[in-house]
């Protein structure tokens, strides 16, 4: 049977250059230390119902520990350093 991961994804929309400029006139910008291609990196999933068993669309996912330790670190790291 093939795993259904992402049926209804929303779609990537870039960074503009005001959008950016916006934010970096406001200290406001930093640079990634994760990306999408970081989360990608999971080993299996599984649906989201809600309490009536309906689907939610989403999905929750499951790295490895050491997939996980990396991206809580990435993710702890960029909480500490964004800008209130």
């Amino acid at each position: 049977m093939e795993e259904k991961l992402i049926s209804k994804k929303k779609p990537f929309y870039p960074i503009s250059d005001n959008l950016k400029h916006f934010l970096k006139k406001y200290d406001r910008w930093m640079e990634s230390i994760i990306g999408y291609d970081d989360l990608l990196r999971f080993t299996g999933s599984v649906a989201v119902f809600d309490k009536n068993d309906k689907d939610t669309l989403w999905v929750s996912v499951f790295y490895s520990d050491s997939e996980r330790n990396e991206i809580d670190s990435f993710l702890k790291t960029l909480y500490t350093l964004a800008p209130l």
